[in-house]
């Protein structure tokens, strides 16, 4: 289906470059009548040119040499726009993006019993790529918080995985974060689900080989069969502090506040 919208895209684009250009050569034609329409007249009609042969004849030159010159700057426009379309496209061709997706929960507990005090979870995703070229994981960094508890969880992971373009069957790079639950933790979990703040940094290189940031936070909604995102936490920050200190983060989603420290040795 995409393929056929880009070919339709394609077709409708040459379609439309073939529509100026009729229409510039066709206006350019009627220009140069017109002007050799008025030079001629005026070489007939004006009372006050005695020789008009020679008056025709001359200025009928200068403005050919005219004429040409406008059809050359006008030939060199064309060639830029068509140069400045052809660039565009490559551009878009070769943009590039990571998407994450969650890809599920798995769920161990040390006791049998039908009711365990504390489970260990994995929560999973994918980082896939949905572009046309390849690029490669360099690092991922998961800021995880718990529901009802202050302060950051810090994992990273540095890998060095290519990942293949959308059309390749595996175009995804998997990646998990081992939770230990406690107690009061797990009781929500195999209740009414529990709740995690997390937030992930991907780290990639793309196809021109610059490296590339991407970040990702929501709010997640865990139980033992299921794992989805509750509530968005939105587009994450374009700016990295590098100075030591502490930081305020505030959960809109139960009106608690967590503290947590940048950490700039990590780099």
């Amino acid at each position: 289906m995409s393929e056929d919208k880009k070919t339709n895209s394609q077709d409708g684009e040459a379609t439309q470059t073939e529509k100026r250009r009729k229409n510039l050569i066709t206006g350019a034609a009627l220009g140069v009548v017109i002007a050799f329409g008025i030079l001629i007249a005026i070489a007939i009609w004006h009372p006050g040119i005695h020789e008009r042969v020679k008056f025709a004849t001359e200025n009928g030159l200068t403005l050919a040499i005219v004429i040409a010159v406008i059809a050359q700057v006008l030939i060199y426009w064309e060639q830029w726009n068509v140069m400045n379309r052809g660039l565009n496209r490559q551009e878009t061709a070769m943009l590039q993006w990571v998407d994450l997706q969650p890809f599920g929960i798995s769920t161990s507990a040390e006791s049998e019993s039908e009711q365990p005090e504390e489970v260990d979870i994995d929560l999973r995703w994918k980082i896939v790529n949905n572009t046309t070229l390849p690029f490669t994981i360099q690092r991922v960094d998961i800021h995880f918080c718990r529901d009802g508890e202050i302060g950051w969880e810090m994992y990273e992971v540095v890998e060095t995985e290519l990942v293949q373009p959308a059309p390749h069957s595996h175009n995804f790079y998997p990646l998990f974060l081992p939770v230990t639950l406690t107690k009061q933790q797990t009781k929500e979990f195999l209740g009414d689900g529990a709740e995690f703040s997390i937030a992930i940094r991907v780290t990639w290189i793309d196809a021109l080989r610059r490296k590339q940031i991407q970040n990702f936070g929501d709010f997640y909604e865990c139980g033992l069969d299921y794992m989805r995102i509750n509530e968005p936490l939105g587009k994450g920050p374009t700016f990295v502090g590098i100075e030591k200190g502490n930081a305020t983060i505030v959960s809109t989603n139960k009106s608690q506040i967590a503290s947590f420290t940048i950490d700039d040795t990590a780099n």
